[in-house]
């Protein structure tokens, strides 16, 4: 009887250690758990520490990361953290990331100040050459949404560039470069887009195209969100896997105009090619350098006849 006692009781020890593990497995830093929400984000040193955990640095990780006097104490305690930020470190930190400083100084809702090159594909050009100039590690999400866009969406588009600034045990520390492009359902900004599409090809920038959900789309244009770190990954965590193929934009003229508004009498459809083919004079859409752009080319000169017979 008294053996039968024995086992029962080491049962129940047993039953009772896991659900203690359990608990404790649940409190470990996996994936994108971050210890700032960005719901509460009402003070500088909230802010300050969810501006690093961002981009791949976690709270422990910020003062040999940073430095500038930061000690690990302070990273458990916001209010010792707040007697040891001063304007020059808050300057240094919205520098490191690219964010406005305002935000970080909890002046503004801001975070980005996001630049929009509709109807200038050659600004945009200009732009990612200068990226390029400033880091080897840079790549880009081409954004758009999933739902059908109209001329009146003004969330619909968008390019996300990642700037590789550090190293953290094998995982990439990153800098966002949000760039804006919107009502990509308005046929002039469709064309204006896939030009960008073409010259972010042409630029040798490794690219992806992705979906975002529609609101979260909305925030990035307007510059008040930053992206996500996946820390289990080691990179940006978008919220959609769907991608979008960008090269469909060169290549087929029902994809380059599917979701645009067709106004009336489909003015908006054959303004939308007659654009394309602007574009295309221009060399934005030669992008595989494998002599196939001409024959693209007469697939969207022969819709363009279409439209308007």
């Amino acid at each position: 009887m008294s053996t039968l006692l024995v086992v029962i009781q080491f049962l129940i020890d047993l039953i009772n250690s896991g659900f203690q593990l359990f608990k404790n497995l649940k409190l470990l830093p996996f994936n994108k758990r971050k210890d700032v929400s960005r719901d509460t984000l009402n003070t500088i040193p909230e802010r300050f520490i969810y501006l690093f955990e961002c981009h791949g640095v976690h709270r422990n990780q910020i003062p040999a990361f940073f430095g500038h006097g930061i000690t690990l104490h302070a990273m458990t305690d916001l209010a010792e953290l707040s007697k040891q930020l001063t304007p020059e470190i808050l300057q240094q930190a919205s520098s490191l990331f690219g964010v406005r400083q305002d935000w970080l100084e909890c002046v503004s809702d801001k975070i980005y100040n996001v630049p929009d090159f509709y109807k200038h594909p050659e600004k945009f050009d200009q732009y990612i050459t200068e990226l390029k100039q400033t880091t080897n590690e840079l790549w880009c999400y081409v954004l758009r949404t999933h739902e059908s866009t109209h001329a009146d969406d003004n969330s619909d588009g968008a390019f996300l560039f990642v700037e590789t600034i550090g190293v953290i045990n094998n995982r990439e520390i990153v800098r966002y470069c949000p760039v804006g492009h919107l009502c990509i359902g308005y046929w002039k900004s469709r064309a204006d887009f896939a030009a960008n599409c073409g010259l972010l090809i042409k630029s040798g920038i490794q690219q992806v195209g992705k979906y975002a959900n529609k609101d979260w789309l909305n925030l990035f244009n307007s510059g008040t969100v930053i992206p996500e770190y996946d820390y289990q990954d080691g990179s940006v965590a978008l919220a959609s896997s769907a991608v979008w193929h960008i090269d469909e934009f060169f290549e087929r003229p029902e994809h380059f105009l599917k979701g645009v508004d067709a106004e009336a009498n489909n003015f908006g459809l054959h303004s939308a090619v007659e654009r394309w083919l602007r574009w295309s004079e221009k060399g934005y859409f030669d992008v595989f350098g494998d002599g196939s752009h001409p024959r693209c080319r007469k697939q969207f000169e022969r819709k363009l006849e279409e439209l308007l017979r």
